[in-house]
């Protein structure tokens, strides 16, 4: 996803250098809150897993599961990529 995202955005940018140079830049403030909203959905989607994780406990992932609702929900989105 960080791949097709940062794609996305790098051909935007070059979309937006290409147009400033023949001149056109009409569309060019169009482009600036899309690549904002694909830096924000980057960062919502594509967040880090912490080199620990391999060497967390069962009892550790449940807590943390049952801790946080944002840890919830990305495990719960896990499982269902997984068993579909």
């Amino acid at each position: 996803m960080r791949t097709v995202l940062s794609s996305l955005r790098g051909a935007r940018t070059g979309l937006c250098a290409e147009m400033a140079a023949r001149g056109l830049t009409e569309g060019r403030a169009e482009g600036e809150p899309w690549i904002a909203k694909l830096c924000e959905l980057e960062a919502q989607t594509c967040t880090a897993v912490p080199a620990r994780a391999s060497e967390l406990t069962a009892d550790e992932v449940t807590a943390a599961i049952l801790a946080n609702p944002a840890i919830a929900e990305a495990a719960a989105a896990a499982l269902e990529r997984t068993t579909a």
